[in-house]
């Protein structure tokens, strides 16, 4: 699939040296991610949005808090540029830097129209919902992934470790049938060890996604 080379290129970008210092936001295309709610950094970012030249986004994870994007300017205006039924859509591959001391054995993605509720079903917000567009979703270090449409919008990935000082690429699409100005995408990682899975995580039905 085309849209996982740009991962490979972003990838290459970031281990050659690009400067940790955070980016705050950055506007592709009219979309604007910002790293304001803390918990990562933002670095780079190129790509229109579409499955063959997506927005890719090279980011550092700084801590063990979810890592919150904040996403403004999703709109009808803006469009579908994945080819999905949504009003608004677009494709995007994260290259994310383990820069935390703890491996991450799973990762976890939540889409959010308020930072402080899951997404229900009704509110048009998901990761492609009831389309094949961008699919399956990928990473270069996990083996699995599963999507969740109730009682949240969300994609694990796992079957992997990522190691401090490492990174990890996620390839997936994000739509909206009622577009929000703003939007939130939460990230959580999973430490490898034994017990009960925390939260949002707890029911796991693993597919495979390469």
């Amino acid at each position: 699939m085309k849209w996982r080379c740009h991962a490979a290129v972003a990838a290459a970008l970031f281990l050659a040296g690009v400067s940790p210092a955070s980016a705050g936001t950055i506007t592709l295309e009219g979309l604007a991610f910002s790293d304001e709610l803390g918990g990562f950094v933002l670095l780079e970012g190129h790509g229109s949005g579409r499955l063959d030249d997506p927005f890719v986004l090279v980011e550092e994870i700084t801590g063990d808090r979810p890592a919150i994007m904040t996403i403004r300017g999703l709109s009808t205006a803006f469009g579908n540029r994945i080819g999905s039924h949504h009003a608004a859509g677009f494709a995007i591959t994260k290259v994310v830097r383990n820069g935390t001391d703890q491996s991450w054995s799973a990762y976890n993605l939540e889409l959010r129209e308020i930072i402080t509720a899951h997404s229900p079903y009704e509110d048009g917000l998901s990761f492609g919902q009831a389309s094949v567009a961008g699919r399956p979703f990928a990473s270069d270090r996990y083996s699995a992934a599963i999507e969740h449409d109730e009682p949240y919008d969300g994609v694990s990935f796992s079957g992997g470790l990522v190691r401090p000082g490492e990174t990890a690429v996620f390839s997936f699409v994000v739509t909206d049938t009622l577009p929000k100005s703003v939007i939130f995408l939460l990230q959580k990682r999973a430490a490898p060890i034994a017990g009960p899975a925390p939260d949002d995580t707890a029911e796991r039905v693993v597919i495979v996604s390469r």
